[in-house]
């Protein structure tokens, strides 16, 4: 099904009128990759931190969480399958809401208070999980899904804004994907490891989950410390062309 939708999104691009603006950026020209870590190192770093963040949300959510709560939960399979459908639910419900939230609000206060709602919101969610009762089981699933949207929904918006439209392929995929693979893809196993081999604490999804939240808090903020320097050092040149001139 998803290589259908695959095939129906190709043509529906293929037949997309662009925007004037990509029209008026466009360009043939290459840009290496290593130019454009050099030139936006700050830009690069959240794009691999967005990609991390969501990467570790979706396959705690989607890889993880039917065996975590059948192992060490003591839920039917089938329960642990129904509480996931609620995760998925809250997730697409919530997802055009948080959307028009970003839209409505300051994109830096949304993305502060989500960060702070996703770090001190982690372990609630998971002693919902562990709780041993249905309904905080299922209660704990859709507070999931609503901390998954919260990234899911502005992450790539938050990436488009970091790059030039020339630069913007490049720039996000690889980085985006980076992050995607090395802290999403390899999440559901660290996890297990972490769990049945070295017994750390059931909380130890939950304790990754926060890690990355941080990470992602971190380079928003070496990011908008660096686009203000860059803003400083124009304004400087600005006057002192004024001055000569």
């Amino acid at each position: 099904m998803g290589g259908l939708v695959g095939i129906v999104g190709y043509f529906i691009r293929r037949n997309l009128i662009e925007s004037d603006e990509f029209l008026r950026s466009f360009s043939k020209a290459k840009f290496p990759l290593f130019t454009i870590v050099y030139k936006r190192k700050a830009a690069c770093f959240l794009c691999f931190s967005v990609g991390a963040l969501i990467g570790g949300c979706f396959y705690i959510d989607f890889g993880f969480l039917n065996i975590y709560l059948s192992r060490y939960c003591h839920l039917s399979p089938g329960d642990a399958l129904k509480l996931n459908l609620c995760s998925t639910l809250s997730f697409i419900i919530a997802s055009p809401l948080y959307g028009i939230l970003y839209d409505r609000i300051k994109p830096s206060l949304f993305l502060r208070n989500m960060s702070y709602g996703l770090f001190f919101g982690t372990i609630p969610v998971f002693l919902l999980l562990l709780s041993g009762i249905l309904f905080l089981f299922i209660l704990g699933g859709v507070a999931l899904g609503l901390c998954r949207a919260s990234i899911s929904t502005v992450g790539f918006v938050v990436m488009q804004n970091l790059f030039p439209v020339k630069e913007g392929y490049s720039g996000i995929c690889f980085f985006y994907c980076l992050g995607i693979a090395l802290c999403g893809g390899i999440a559901p196993i660290l996890y297990m490891d972490a769990i049945e081999i070295y017994k750390e604490s059931l909380f130890f999804p939950a304790y990754c989950l926060m890690c990355l939240v941080s990470l992602f808090y971190g380079a928003l903020k070496i990011n908008n410390i660096t686009e203000l320097a860059k803003i400083k050092k124009e304004k400087v040149f600005l006057e002192k062309i004024k001055k000569a001139g």
